[in-house]
């Protein structure tokens, strides 16, 4: 086993030249390229593709949405079931785009080497999820509606979930950071504490929706509500499961085996053999204390 102070210097090793190559490397090629130089093997393409996550997530929001109102009533809406089905996909597809692509682009969007949660990413991307759903019910409504006037109505009867794409961004912004969940070995456990995670959110979400829409204590305690939170819980968990451990690069989880290794392939003389009494004797401070009074 190797010393926990020979496991701090390894990795700080090997940490070196990884910030020196992403720091000098204008793109994901050129950092491949560097990394191939020095004797490793860049693994490209394990990871599914941005944008196909977010068009599997399209078509799982948009017939989830049409089974949901199939079971509730849609709210009260001036603009029809079909469109409010497509406003509310969008709102949904995009804060989970605001959550994705920058984490699979940027570094700010990324928890790092040192594995540390980007929290102004987080909280930014659930502010600009927001901005957005503001932006798409107002031109919604004054699409449909009509004028200045239609989009504030569709504004205003949107106002109740606009913390929704908040929750939503914020959340999935969290969970795909590459090291959540790092302590837990199985893919299917990650995944499972996703759902947990992701359909709390929604839970929430949705009893806030259900106590800024009700009128008086009998719709808020009516049939509605539990259901309607329990769909939603179920909803955010489906979504929870699928989406944001594909987004996750597993490449970076570090496997049983991490840094067991020797130092001799950076120090010659680091590492003694077992059993084997080194060179030169190690004075020990009785004998500098004998030699200090001689």
């Amino acid at each position: 086993m190797v010393p926990h102070t020979s496991r701090i210097r390894s990795s700080r090793l090997t940490m070196c030249p990884a910030c020196a190559i992403s720091a000098a490397s204008r793109s994901n090629s050129l950092r491949d390229k560097a990394i191939s130089r020095l004797g490793f093997a860049a693994r490209r393409g394990e990871t599914p593709n941005a944008y196909g996550i977010l068009l599997h997530a399209a078509v799982l929001l948009y017939v989830g949405i049409w089974l949901i109102f199939l079971i509730l009533p849609a709210q009260d809406n001036n603009i029809g079931v079909s469109p409010l089905v497509a406003v509310i996909t969008i709102n949904v597809l995009g804060a989970l785009a605001i959550a994705i692509l920058p984490k699979r682009r940027w570094g700010f969007a990324n928890a790092g080497l040192r594995q540390k949660t980007p929290v102004p990413f987080v909280i930014g991307a659930g502010a600009c999820a927001v901005l957005f759903a503001v932006c798409v019910n107002l031109f919604a409504g004054s699409l449909l509606l009509g004028g200045w006037e239609g989009a504030l109505k569709r504004l205003s009867d949107g106002a109740p979930y606009l913390h929704s794409p908040f929750f939503t961004a914020a959340t999935v912004a969290w969970l795909v950071q590459d090291h959540r969940w790092i302590g837990t070995a199985s893919a299917r456990r990650r995944r499972l504490l996703d759902a947990a995670t992701l359909g709390a959110m929604w839970f929430v979400s949705t009893l806030i929706a259900r106590v800024l829409l009700a009128d008086n204590a009998e719709a808020f305690f009516g049939w509605q509500m539990p259901v309607s939170m329990l769909i939603g819980f179920a909803f955010g968990a489906v979504l929870g499961y699928s989406i944001p451990g594909s987004v996750r690069d597993e490449r970076c989880r570090p496997s049983a085996a991490a840094f067991t290794l020797p130092l001799s392939d950076f120090q010659a003389s680091s590492v003694i053999p077992q059993g084997a009494e080194p060179a030169t004797p190690v004075p020990s401070l009785a004998t500098a204390g004998e030699r200090a009074v001689a």
